[in-house]
This record gives C-alpha cells, sequence and structure tokens, in this order.
C-alpha cells in the first residue's frame, strides 16, 4: 500500500513538472556572434547593430537586465515582455574610447526569465584601426608597427 502511494504521488510530480515545463519562455537570439570587420577610430567611434530576440516558448518572455564587459556597450531593448511567438529588437551601441589598432570582442548578455539560456551571450568581434594622421603632425616617426 505504502508503495503504491509513493508511486502514485511520483507520477503526479512528474505530470505535473512535464504539463509545466511546456510552459515556460525560450529566448532565442536571431546570431550569437557578428564580425563588425574593420572598425576606424578616426571616422566611426560609435558601431550600432539591430539584434532580433524571439520569444519561442509558450509564456511571456521578459527581458530583465542587460550584462555587459564594459561601459563601452550599450543595450535597449523596444520592449522588455515578448508574448509567445512574438519578438523585439534589441538597439545595442558600441563606442570604441581607446585610440588604438587591435583585434576587439564585446559580449552581451542578455538576462531574461528563460531559465534554461539566460543570460544569452551574443559576441560582437572585428579589428579596431586607429592610424594617426601623419601630415598634421610633421614631427611624428612612423614606428615599425604601423606599416
Amino acid at each position: 500500500m505504502m508503495q503504491r502511494l509513493l508511486l502514485v504521488l511520483c507520477l503526479s510530480a512528474l505530470i505535473v513538472s512535464c504539463s509545466y515545463a511546456g510552459k515556460r519562455p525560450v529566448a532565442v537570439a536571431d546570431v550569437d556572434s557578428v564580425c563588425l570587420g574593420t572598425v576606424s577610430y578616426k571616422t566611426s567611434r560609435v558601431v550600432s547593430y539591430d539584434l532580433k530576440l524571439e520569444n519561442h516558448g509558450e509564456a511571456d518572455l521578459k527581458i530583465q537586465d542587460f550584462r555587459v564587459d564594459c561601459d563601452c556597450t550599450k543595450a535597449v531593448a523596444d520592449t522588455t515582455v515578448i508574448a509567445p511567438g512574438e519578438s523585439t529588437t534589441v538597439h545595442v551601441t558600441i563606442n570604441f574610447f581607446l585610440a588604438k589598432s587591435a583585434p576587439f570582442a564585446k559580449r552581451l548578455g542578455i538576462v531574461t526569465n528563460d531559465s534554461l539560456h539566460s543570460p544569452l551571450i551574443v559576441t560582437f568581434y572585428g579589428q579596431q584601426d586607429y592610424r594617426p594622421d601623419v601630415t598634421a603632425y610633421p614631427h611624428y616617426k612612423k614606428h615599425d608597427y604601423e606599416k
């Protein structure tokens, strides 16, 4: 008798958990990484990208926060609550503060109420290019690495 009761309780818990598992939000970004190519420090210090975030689940997806690895990256969503089957646009802006030539990788974490895919990480990468204007500085000596 005790074994049957335990079996019934376990099966009930399994049925409840299975029915609840289908009623959750599922966050899906249209890309997981974006190559921004070569960014010229002298002409385009600010780069913008629009990212599409979709809800493939059966419950409302709520954007709770954006986490970035530096203050140079900002993100704003058109809406913070996405109904099942709907999407929103996340506007990402990266501001290049340092005058240097180097590869870069900036990560954006989208924190949602999707417990399996939060934070959803999108990486923006490329090459930052900075070449000083030698005509403006007649005494500037070119270094070997600036060829």
